[in-house]
C-alpha cells in the first residue's frame, strides 16, 4: 500500500478550461503510513505525446505546503489555483497530441513519491503572446532578444569549425559544386518558359472558415505545354523521433485541397493572371511549432510541365481561431466571452459532457492544514468557498461516475470509448483496469500473422504468434497475442479469414488507435 493517497479534484468537473483562466480546486491526501514529507507541490506543464520525441512547456510549480511529519490517519484538503497557459492548445491527432497535465505529488526522502496526474483540457481564450500582431507575419515562437556579442561567438565558433574540418569540405566541394550545377540548369530551363512569376498572399495569418485569398500570375515567354497548374493547401502533423542517424521525420497529412488554375494543354504567350477567394478549410488543427513537433499549413503553387522541371513557390500559413485573426484587423476583440461560442464547436469534439467528479470542501483537521500563511493559494488570494457540494464521506474510495465507467458489451463498445479523443489517458486506464479480468467474444478479419516478438511475463505467449486484423464488419483494429499451443491454428490463417475466440484485454496501443489482447 502507498504511505499516501493523492487524488486531485478541480473546480470544474470537465477539467476544460480556456486559456488565461484560473485553473482550481483541491488536493486531497490520505495518509496510510507515518512519513516525513519534505512538501507537497503541485505541477503544471503541457507537454507532447505520439510518434515525435517529447516537447515539453515551462513547469508551473506550487508549494501546497512545507516540509511537515505526516501521521496515519490524517486528512488532508489542499486548495490550489494557477492560470492555464494561453498556448499552446490541446490537440488530439495521428502522430502528434498535445496536453496540460496537472500532478500532485508528495515528496518523500528516499522513497518513490505518492503521486496523482490529470488531463486538463485547454481551448482558446486569451490572446497568447507568440501570436503576430498583423497577418503578412507568421510567428509561433517569441522573438529572440538579439545580441552582438552572441552573434560574434556564433561567427567564431564557425570559423575555428570550418578551419578543423576543411579537409572535409574539400573532400565535398566536388558535390557542392554539382548541386549548383543542377540547380543552375534547372534555373535556366525554367526561365526559357516563364518570367516574373509571382504568388501573392495577402494574408499568412488566417483562420478556419473565413475567406482567403491569393493570386498567381506570370509572363510566358512563349507558348508551352503544362500537365496543369494548381494551387495546393496543405495542414500536416509533422513529428521527428530518435536522433543521430536514427532521426526520422513522420508526416500526417490532416488536409489537402487542390484547386486547379489551369488544365493540361497550352499555355498561351500572354500575361497568366488568376485571383480566387476560397473559404479556409474548417479546422481545429491551430498551427504549433516545438522541438521535433509540428502542426504546419502551407499554400503551394505548382506548374507541372512535362519533360521539364516543375516551377513551384510554397507559402508558410499560420492558422489561429477566428476571434484572434479578427482582433488583427479591429474587427473584434479577443476575450474568454468574445471566444465562446467560436470555440462551442471545438469543445464539442473534445469534450463529452461527464458526470460530477467527487469533490470536497471540508474544515481544516490538522495544524498543518491551517498554518498555510505561506502558501501559494492563500498568497494569491484563493477564497476558502466551497469548490462543490461536499459528499458523506470524501475520503472514501473514489468512485469515478463518468460515463466512462459503463459496462461494455463488446470489444467494438471498448474501442470505440478509448478511441474517443474526449476520453483522458486517467479514464483510459480506469477503464482496462475494470475490464482488465474480463474475456469477451472476439471475430476477427485477418490481415497477417506474424511470430510474436513481445515479452510478456505468461511465457505461454512469448513463443506464440501475433494476429493483427479488424474486428469483422468494422474498421476497428486488433492485435492479438496467441500462446504456443495455437501456432499450429494461426499457421492455417491466410488474410482475409475470419478467426473466432474468446480473448482477454492487455492494453490499449493509443499511438496505433488499437486494441491489444490475449486469446485465451
Amino acid at each position: 500500500m502507498s504511505k499516501c493517497d493523492v487524488r486531485i479534484v478541480f473546480d470544474k468537473p470537465d477539467r476544460t478550461y480556456h486559456g488565461g483562466e484560473t485553473v482550481s480546486g483541491k488536493v486531497l491526501v490520505s495518509v496510510n503510513q507515518n512519513v516525513n514529507a519534505k512538501g507537497i507541490r503541485l505541477t503544471y506543464q503541457w507537454r507532447t505525446h505520439g510518434r515525435g520525441n517529447r516537447a515539453t512547456g515551462d513547469k508551473q510549480v506550487l508549494m501546497l505546503s512545507e516540509a511537515s511529519q505526516l501521521t496515519t490517519g490524517d486528512d488532508l484538503v489542499l486548495p490550489f489555483q494557477f492560470t492555464a497557459d494561453e498556448f499552446p492548445f490541446t490537440y488530439r491527432g495521428h502522430y502528434l497530441n498535445i496536453d496540460h497535465y496537472v500532478k500532485a505529488d508528495v515528496d518523500v526522502a528516499w522513497a518513490f513519491n505518492p503521486k496523482s496526474e490529470q488531463e486538463i483540457i485547454v481551448l482558446p481564450g486569451k490572446r497568447p503572446a507568440v501570436f503576430p500582431a498583423s497577418r503578412t507575419e507568421v510567428r509561433l515562437k517569441e522573438k529572440p532578444t538579439k545580441s552582438n556579442v552572441g552573434g560574434a561567438i556564433g561567427i567564431t565558433i564557425v570559423g575555428i569549425v570550418l578551419l578543423v574540418f576543411s579537409f572535409v569540405f574539400i573532400f565535398l566541394l566536388p558535390f557542392v559544386l554539382l548541386g549548383f550545377v543542377i540547380y543552375f540548369i534547372r534555373k535556366q530551363m525554367l526561365a526559357a518558359k516563364i518570367r516574373e512569376a509571382k504568388f501573392t498572399v495577402p494574408h499568412l495569418v488566417v483562420a478556419p472558415n473565413e475567406p482567403w485569398s491569393f493570386e498567381f500570375e506570370f509572363v510566358p515567354k512563349s507558348s508551352f505545354s503544362v500537365n496543369e497548374i494548381t494551387m495546393i493547401l496543405i495542414g500536416q502533423e509533422r513529428v521527428i523521433s530518435g536522433s543521430g542517424t536514427d532521426r526520422t521525420t513522420h508526416r500526417h497529412k490532416i488536409h489537402e485541397s487542390v484547386i486547379q488554375l489551369h488544365p493540361a494543354g497550352q499555355v498561351p504567350a500572354k500575361p497568366f493572371r488568376i485571383a480566387k477567394t476560397i473559404p479556409f478549410p474548417e479546422t481545429t488543427a491551430y498551427s504549433f511549432e516545438a522541438s521535433d513537433n509540428y502542426l504546419e499549413w502551407e499554400a503551394r503553387i505548382r506548374i507541372d510541365i512535362p519533360m521539364s522541371p516543375d516551377w513551384k513557390e510554397t507559402k508558410k500559413l499560420q492558422v489561429i481561431p477566428l476571434p484572434f485573426a479578427a482582433d488583427l484587423s479591429g474587427n473584434m476583440p479577443a476575450t474568454v466571452t468574445d471566444l465562446a461560442e467560436v470555440v462551442e464547436m471545438q469543445e464539442a469534439r473534445l469534450v463529452e459532457p461527464a458526470e460530477p467528479i467527487d469533490a470536497v470542501d471540508l474544515p481544516a483537521t490538522s495544524a498543518w492544514q491551517t498554518n498555510q500563511t505561506g502558501s501559494v493559494a492563500n498568497s494569491a488570494g484563493h477564497d476558502n468557498s466551497p469548490v462543490t457540494s461536499e459528499p458523506a464521506n470524501p475520503f472514501a474510495p473514489h468512485q469515478n461516475t463518468s460515463s466512462a465507467s459503463t459496462e461494455f458489451g463488446s470489444l467494438s463498445a471498448i474501442i470505440q470509448q478509448l478511441a474517443n479523443r474526449s476520453t483522458f489517458g486517467s479514464d483510459q486506464r480506469r477503464i482496462l483496469d475494470e475490464i482488465s479480468q474480463q474475456t469477451f467474444p472476439a471475430e476477427v478479419e485477418t490481415l497477417r500473422v506474424v511470430t510474436t516478438l513481445s515479452y510478456f511475463d505468461d511465457d505461454r505467449y512469448n513463443t506464440g504468434k501475433t494476429l493483427s486484423g479488424k474486428l469483422l464488419g468494422t474498421e476497428s483494429e486488433v492485435r492479438i497475442f496467441f500462446p504456443e499451443q495455437m501456432n499450429k491454428t494461426l499457421d492455417s490463417l491466410e488474410p482475409g479469414h475470419t478467426w473466432k475466440g474468446a480473448v482477454r484485454i492487455h492494453k490499449w496501443d493509443s499511438l496505433y488507435r488499437r486494441l491489444e489482447l490475449f486469446a485465451e
